[in-house]
């Protein structure tokens, strides 16, 4: 019979019956590589589900540039045409149909440099109110409170309710047939030009 310790009754004259710490200790780098790679695909996996909560709701554009309409619908005879601006809506992972954000008004200008297309927000600066456009008289006019532009958007000569001319915004033409817009609502009431945050 082999020698007995003292303190815990194993045999200690035979090494095979104690554990073999060095084998125990061996495993420890294999449990922790596969928690960790367990993690990481944990995580992945959460990353690739819950990315969509993390992206900016409201609505999608092509680098803030909508398309309006074509360059054939716009004349350089033409008064100034009203057309309604689309928008996507992002909410999460879903992506809603297009709905009406505002309206603009496009003018085509022939120029001897090539042609030009201006854009004005049809919300009227003072109020809000929608802004129409009069034939007769070769103006923009709110009817909320009488507030009358020139052709071009500008404020006329005399008094008007309006602190500022019509918004203007950016125009692009792409593949040289599109009119793209950078859709804009400004603050009503003022005499400066700050977007609505």
């Amino acid at each position: 019979m082999g020698e007995l310790n003292n303190e815990n009754g194993r045999d200690v004259s035979n090494p095979g019956n104690t554990p073999d710490r060095r084998k125990f200790l061996g495993f420890i780098p294999f449990f922790v590589g596969i928690l960790a790679i367990g993690a990481t695909v944990v995580i992945s996996i959460g990353e690739i589900l819950l990315s969509p909560l993390r992206k900016k709701k409201g609505e999608e554009s092509d680098g803030g540039y909508i398309f309006v309409t074509k360059i054939d619908s716009l004349s350089a005879s033409d008064s100034p045409k009203k057309f309604k601006v689309f928008k996507r809506t992002l909410d999460a992972w879903t992506r809603y149909e297009s709905k009406s954000v505002g309206s603009v008004y496009l003018k085509k200008i022939e120029k001897e440099d090539g042609m030009k297309v201006l854009a004005w927000n049809a919300r009227c600066p003072h109020g809000g109110c929608p802004v129409g456009f009069r034939e007769k008289q070769d103006d923009f006019f709110c009817g909320c409170h009488n507030s009358r532009f020139t052709n071009t958007g500008q404020l006329p000569k005399e008094k008007t309710y309006s602190p500022r001319p019509m918004d203007t915004l950016k125009v692009e033409i792409r593949n040289d047939e599109e009119v793209w817009i950078e859709f804009i609502n400004f603050q009503v009431g003022t005499s400066l030009k700050k977007p609505v945050s």
